[in-house]
């Protein structure tokens, strides 16, 4: 996300010690994630459900998009608010 070329964005960089042999151009990179999908398994006609990589996608502005870290942000998030409001339910 903070490879453009954006006045703010080199400040971030800059602020935070990334220089640009650092940044990663999103063209060359991929990312996968395990999850569980439907697949057609060699030799057999129906679909099964089972653990494959799936490709994540990039984003240049957003970056990577991967629904597992949001689910696990989500639920970090909703302990920490238990822990801190005393709400045990």
């Amino acid at each position: 996300m903070l490879n453009h070329d954006e006045p703010h964005l080199d400040r971030i960089a800059k602020k935070e010690g990334y220089d640009s042999s650092k940044l990663i151009d999103p063209k060359k990179i991929k990312v996968y994630v395990a999850e569980e999908s439907l697949i057609q398994i060699e030799g057999n006609k129906r679909k099964s459900c089972c653990h494959t990589l799936v490709e994540a996608d990039i984003n240049p502005q957003l970056g990577i998009e991967v629904q597992s870290f949001d689910k696990t942000i989500n639920k970090m998030n909703e302990i920490q608010e238990s822990i801190i409001w005393r709400d045990d339910k």
